[in-house]
């Protein structure tokens, strides 16, 4: 079901689901594994510890970090399912520039194009005003469903050194999968 890339970011937030299951082989990945990393994320990544810690990553404007969404529960809720839980929903005629798989046809949020992910969905990208620096001005990169979830699950697989993130990626997958 999912399978590395060589991109840090995606390679560490795969070996972090995989280890979430308890399974050494992302390959041999189900949708209930899938659906049990999404319940996680959904459940935890909204409360202390994980908030601010997640923060480093994504910035305050990620769904679950979002101060505006403090009294907007179902928002916060209709942002989870479209960054977590969009497996089924389709996808765009876009490639995924992690996986090469087609992008996901769901908006990440209400002011984004369909699959587009920024600062707040993928860490060390610009924000949504920001387009010069991605392809043909074209603001955002697409990404698939799988991949915005492994991305999501990134943290989880890094350490806090210094108020940032710490994240070992190598050719090796079992070395990846040893540190998430």
């Amino acid at each position: 079901m999912l399978f590395y890339t060589g991109h840090p970011l995606y390679d560490v937030g795969v070996a972090t689901v995989t280890a979430f299951v308890k399974k050494r082989d992302p390959a041999m990945l189900t949708p209930a594994d899938l659906e049990a990393v999404a319940d996680f994320i959904e459940r935890e990544y909204q409360r202390e510890p994980l908030k601010s810690f997640l923060g480093v990553a994504f910035t305050t404007n990620a769904w679950f970090n979002q101060p505006a969404f403090a009294n907007q529960p179902q928002k916060r809720k209709d942002y989870a399912r479209r960054l977590l839980r969009s497996l089924d929903e389709g996808s765009s005629e876009e490639r995924c520039v992690f996986t090469g798989e087609p992008a996901t046809a769901v908006a990440f949020s209400d002011k984004l194009p369909p699959g587009r992910a920024f600062r707040q969905h993928v860490p060390l990208l610009t924000g949504e005003d920001v387009i010069n620096f991605y392809p043909w001005g074209d603001a955002g990169l697409p990404v698939a469903a799988k991949a915005i979830l492994c991305l999501q699950a990134f943290p989880l697989g890094c350490a806090k050194c210094g108020g940032r993130l710490l994240a070992v990626h190598s050719d090796n997958p079992d070395l990846i999968y040893d540190f998430a």
